[in-house]
């Protein structure tokens, strides 16, 4: 007896980090984007953008609706703002494979991080993204 097909969230994360890792980089060179902060990372090192998954609504099984934030970790708010803005356009400007629809979420947020002192600045889009069968 084999098994009924099961459906899964598509990971939305991984799709906007590939495609941010794929042109950020080119326009602001030495920045690193990931799904996590390096654990040494200080205002001194190059900027950082990673990409996290706040959760959202779903139409199971057909969809799930993420909230994607980015956060970019510098040493200034002209940086970090910069970066920031290039990757929120690229996001409502462009189809990302593996993500149905892109939406706005919210604007340009900036603070301090207390942990290492850098400046971040964030921002958020809504996604939908189909299910797709378990491997």
């Amino acid at each position: 007896m084999s098994d009924p097909i099961v459906y899964v969230p598509a990971d939305a994360v991984a799709a906007v980090r590939v495609f941010l890792a794929e042109r950020v980089p080119v326009k602001y060179a030495n920045v690193r984007v990931a799904a996590n902060l390096s654990s040494k990372w200080t205002p001194a090192s190059p900027p950082e953008l990673v990409v996290f998954d706040d959760s959202g609504p779903m139409n199971w099984p057909v969809e799930t609706r993420p909230q994607i934030r980015c956060t970019v970790w510098g040493n200034g708010h002209d940086i970090v703002h910069a970066i920031a803005g290039y990757a929120l356009g690229l996001l409502l400007c462009h189809r990302v494979p593996g993500i149905a629809k892109i939406l706005p979420g919210t604007s340009l947020l900036e603070a301090r991080d207390e942990h290492n002192g850098g400046l971040m600045t964030s921002f958020t889009v809504n996604t939908r993204t189909r299910t797709v069968p378990a491997t």
